[in-house]
């Protein structure tokens, strides 16, 4: 108070000037990067309520395999988090080859990571699962999830560095449509399919695993489209070039 009365001190509100722009900015972004963020505990929730359709052994393997996926993912979601700055910054410098290629090397670690998972995996589920879930027969069907979804794992990686690169190339609404794809169109819907037809497994094989490869597609597809790949695969550049935007 003393710097405001003896003049020291003074309020500015030019500073403010353009803050009503650059908020506009940050929600457009920053409000469908959060949705989509929101979106896959929303699915998993929802997942868990047809693994339930099986029983509460089932749920218990289930939540334990859940918790070892979301440890082994973390060097993804660094990589979804470091993606970011390196292709706003190269998008920004009007070199969209060096975001391209940013894009094409984060796809690469996550399928080779991803590899080396599935391999680590299939070899140690059984003690993993051992650790991790509450009984034996929750702990075989722990690690029957590591075994089968692992396969994917990699897809899921795929997806969240996609999503956070279209979110640095401004196109949030894209990356939140895709997360919101794979859950809702793939994940949700065919786990309480394959529930009802294959009981457990059918919501590993059904489920898990293909809405994970499945979302590898849709991020291929909508970085060509947006300019954040150029491939020439016929699957994915014929769909990209009906996305294409208009900016």
């Amino acid at each position: 108070m003393f710097a405001f009365w003896s003049g020291r001190l003074c309020l500015n509100l030019g500073a403010l000037k353009g803050f009503g722009g650059s908020l506009r900015k940050i929600v457009h972004v920053g409000g469908p990067a959060a949705l989509s963020n929101a979106i896959n505990p929303a699915g998993m929730a929802l997942v868990t309520s047809a693994v339930a359709v099986v029983g509460d052994t089932a749920v218990a393997g289930f939540g334990a395999a859940t918790r070892v996926q979301s440890l082994v993912f973390v060097p993804m979601l660094a990589l979804s988090a470091g993606i970011g700055p390196v292709v706003g910054q190269a998008w920004g410098a009007e070199t969209p080859e060096r975001a391209q290629a940013t894009v094409r090397l984060t796809f690469w670690l996550c399928a080779g990571y991803g590899a080396a998972l599935c391999g680590v995996l299939w070899a140690f589920a059984d003690p993993l699962a051992q650790l991790v879930a509450d009984g034996q027969a929750a702990a075989e069907l722990a690690a029957q999830y590591l075994r089968v979804v692992s396969v994917s794992f990699f897809g899921y990686g795929i997806l969240i560095t996609a999503n956070a690169a279209m979110n640095a190339r401004d196109r949030a609404l894209w990356s939140m449509g895709l997360s919101a794809a794979r859950i809702a169109l793939v994940y949700v819907p065919l786990a309480w399919v394959g529930v009802m037809l294959m009981g457990y497994p059918g919501i590993l094989a059904a489920a898990a695993a293909i809405a994970n490869l499945a979302a590898v597609w849709g991020a291929l597809v909508l970085c060509q489209a947006v300019g954040l790949l150029d491939l020439k695969l016929p699957g994915v550049s014929g769909p990209a070039r009906r996305l294409q935007p208009a900016d």
